[in-house]
């Protein structure tokens, strides 16, 4: 996590405010990711379950993509065998 300058200026403030200490910008990146890991068990088991969708949704996309390009190969084998089916035609002629 990258701390902005914002955030610190934030914390800043409110030290101040208090009387506290001014801290660190490496200290001050420590807490909120102590801070970020401590959210409620609901919002990280909602995070898995939108990642799971993710992944879900490009494996389908994985295997459409597969069957499109089957579907493109065989066209262009069909492409060819017409083309030499008419060169063969002409050739007759």
């Amino acid at each position: 996590m990258t701390v902005t300058k914002k955030m610190i200026g934030a914390a800043h403030d409110i030290m101040l405010q208090r009387g506290d200490f001014v801290i660190s910008a490496d200290l001050l990146t420590k807490i909120y990711e102590v801070m970020r890991s401590a959210e409620p068990i609901e919002n990280r088991e909602l995070l898995e379950q939108n990642l799971f969708r993710m992944q879900n949704a490009a494996n389908d996309l994985a295997k459409k993509l597969e069957m499109a390009e089957a579907i493109i190969a065989a066209d262009g084998a069909l492409i060819t065998g017409l083309r030499e089916e008419l060169a063969a035609m002409k050739g007759q002629s």
